[in-house]
């Protein structure tokens, strides 16, 4: 027995040295997991050989060795669950959310990174929390869902500075910066950078020093102010050596590479990128170096050295492919496209465009598919093919609009997040003030307590701001955006004059981009009214006028209103209504929430489904819901569903708009009515069903 128990922590000392080893030392770690798991193997250990595996799997992923990280991970998995360990089974989820994240399989990275999370809030893990939270803004990020990325990046900010966590809010600021950068917000993430340098000083930190001024680097590249970016990248390429950061050394070089290649100094973007490629494969980085390849094929190509680019382009493509990085492989494919293209192979050309849009839409991948299309209509273009030319111009034209409407989104969602922040900053402010007053005479206290109330003060005063100022917004951009529309109309009239004169294809074309004008415009002027009506609820500038209303004559109204939209889809819209169903209600709010949840319905559900509503009067109270067979809402869906501007793993079966304020206005409009409403579902693919509850009346309706 006092030989086994020396054993176990012999096993047990091997694993703590493989943790220790992973941030820096990979081969170690891999080396002292792998002999771990050897004797545990031997020894029947469960628990050693679970986390031996966990281990082995965070060194492959960071050596970017994916399918055995994989492997390992998720057979970690099995044994952290037959043991009961929930800290292991965190640690393996999140090791397997990493490893799809590297892949770029951002959906199954998020799958996991929430599996993850809701176990540390179960064990009460606010590091491994923060963590969690930190990765899921990441996906976001990746997704475009810049709103929700810095939803999550502040949450976890919150809990490491609860912590104290100085090395994770820096990690936390320099990941908002990175968002906002995103968002063509330069100096509002110079901003965060320079609060992550700052704290950094005071650390002493040569390493996230080194990171802080890569960041900052990044800024001024992307604002053209190459002579800055390269300062700061210099400087911390200084300090990665120093560090001996071999990794962080590779990436600050490909940066200096691109930068190189955008001001067309071609021989300084060869060295770059071939000593960032030369130290990715050292350090075992597959993906990185096949990335680093690609990026050098396409110097040889601005340097019209096909045969050198083909090569590079082709073993990156071979490469990529054998790593699984799937947007890698996607961009790779199309820079093959591109070198055809450039040496006049059209037919080629053409072949690798197709497969990278297709790659590109199968990951969701909107930024890249418009120069993807214009490509693919060139190409045929080149080649006399004007109608494939036609298809990918209208695929590039309203690949165009949907980024376009959905950056006036981000945009908007991203300045409710902003003065979120900033509430919640002064919140916590007031909190620390409070606690650190509370120690002292009663004289303190008091001045303290006037404290609070004036940081209280200004928290509503800000919210209060945010709602007014988007208000005004939402404002100033309908009376422009009316004129669009008024102008899309006299040119639509004036096109159909002309063509009675005389027919044109040309025509038609102009015919068909107006069309997509009209459409954006109208879309854009749908968001900001209800908008505008959200912040209108919000400030209390709406009021209600009950009146005895038949709850069943205006869903009968609202039913017949969206015949012709449910039709379109092969639906049908089936009433069951009692009798007496007489509320005392604003009618028209009552019609609008009505209208905005058979709206729901027709959206998330599919064609050829059935969507009933039930009307009845039981108990003093009037109930009505409406029951889809669409795509149902999973657990984490049901406790958002009402909030506004909420992104829902189910998305509108025909692309249809959908902004997240509808659900968040029928839900203001039926308190404001003295109602309840609430969601019912049993998950994805089994349909949702909404309940509305009003106090019953005996009076005389109004149909409103």
């Amino acid at each position: 027995m006092e030989e086994l128990a020396t054993a176990i922590n012999h096993i047990d000392h091997l694993n703590r040295l493989a943790w220790q080893a992973l941030p820096n030392n990979l081969m170690d770690a891999l080396r002292l997991s792998k002999e771990a798991h050897s004797l545990s193997k031997k020894l029947k250990y469960t628990k050693g050989e679970a986390y031996s595996l966990c281990y082995e799997g965070l060194a492959t992923q960071s050596l970017a060795d994916f399918r055995k990280s994989l492997r390992a991970s998720m057979r970690a998995l099995r044994l952290f669950k037959q043991l009961g360990d929930d800290f292991g089974c965190a640690l393996a989820l999140h090791s397997i959310g990493n490893t799809y994240y590297s892949t770029g399989n951002y959906l199954r990275a998020e799958t996991h990174f929430e599996e993850s999370l809701q176990i540390h809030r179960k064990t009460h893990d606010v590091a491994g929390q923060a963590d969690a939270l930190n990765s899921i803004g990441m996906v976001h990020q990746q997704l475009g869902n810049y709103a929700e990325a810095l939803r999550y990046y502040h949450n976890s900010f919150l809990l490491r500075e609860q912590m104290n966590d100085v090395f994770g809010k820096v990690a936390s600021l320099n990941r908002i910066g990175s968002v906002f950068q995103m968002l063509g917000e330069n100096l509002k993430a110079l901003d965060y950078f320079l609060k992550a340098l700052s704290l950094i000083h005071e650390m002493e930190d040569l390493q996230l020093e080194a990171v802080a001024q890569y960041n900052i680097g990044a800024i001024y590249d992307s604002l053209g102010n190459y002579d800055q970016a390269k300062n700061f990248y210099l400087q911390s390429l200084e300090k990665k050596v120093r560090a001996l950061d071999h990794k962080g050394e590779a990436d600050v070089l490909s940066n200096l590479g691109h930068l190189f290649y955008a001001q067309r100094d071609y021989s300084s973007a060869l060295e770059m990128l071939l000593r960032s490629q030369e130290l990715k494969k050292r350090l075992g980085d597959k993906t990185g170096a096949a990335i680093a390849r690609k990026d050098i094929g396409t110097v040889y190509m601005a340097l019209n050295d096909f045969q050198a680019a083909e090569a590079h382009l082709t073993q990156s493509l071979q490469e990529l492919q054998e790593t699984e990085h799937t947007l890698g492989l996607a961009q790779s494919i199309r820079a093959l496209g591109q070198l055809y293209a450039e040496s006049l192979q059209a037919e080629r050309a053409i072949a690798y465009f197709e497969q990278a849009l297709e790659k590109f839409s199968q990951l969701g991948v909107k930024a890249e598919i418009p120069a993807t299309a214009q490509a693919l209509a060139e190409a045929y273009e080149s080649i006399g093919d004007y109608k494939q030319a036609l298809h990918y111009f209208k695929i590039y034209q309203n690949s165009l609009a949907q980024i376009s409407n959905a950056e006036i989104e981000e945009k908007l969602k991203t300045l409710m997040i902003q003065f979120d922040l900033e509430k919640a900053q002064r919140e916590a402010d007031l909190f620390r003030t409070t606690n650190q007053q509370l120690s002292k005479t009663n004289h303190a206290l008091e001045k303290a307590l006037k404290e609070a109330e004036l940081q209280r003060q200004h928290a509503m005063e800000a919210d209060s701001f945010k709602t007014e100022l988007l208000g005004i917004a939402a404002h100033d951009l309908r009376s422009p955006l009316q004129s669009v529309i008024g102008f899309n109309s006299l040119i639509k009239e004036e096109i159909a004059r002309l063509t009675l004169v005389q027919p044109d294809d040309q025509l038609q074309h102009v015919i068909a981009m107006n069309g997509i004008i009209g459409k954006t415009a109208a879309r854009m002027l749908d968001l900001i009214n209800e908008l505008l009506e959200s912040t209108a609820i919000e400030s209390g500038r709406i009021q209600c006028h009950p009146q005895p209303v038949d709850v069943c004559e205006i869903i009968k109204l609202s039913v017949s209103s969206f015949e012709i939209l449910a039709k379109v889809k092969h639906q049908s819209i089936i009433c069951h209504n009692g009798t007496n169903c007489i509320a005392n209600v604003d009618a028209s709010q009552l019609r609008e929430v009505i209208d905005n949840l058979i709206s729901n319905a027709i959206k998330y559900s599919p064609h050829h489904t059935t969507i009933h509503i039930h009307a009845l009067s039981s108990d003093g109270n009037v109930i009505f819901s409406i029951k889809d067979e669409g795509l149902g809402l999973s657990k984490i869906d049901l406790e958002k569903v009402f909030q506004q501007f909420q992104r829902l793993s189910a998305r509108p079966t025909d692309n249809e708009p959908s902004f997240g304020l509808g659900l968040s206005i029928a839900k203001q409009l039926v308190e404001l009515n003295g109602g309840e409403i609430h969601v019912e579902s049993e998950g994805k693919n089994k349909g949702a069903t909404f309940t509305v509850k009003f106090k019953a009346c005996d009076e005389t309706v109004s149909l409103g």
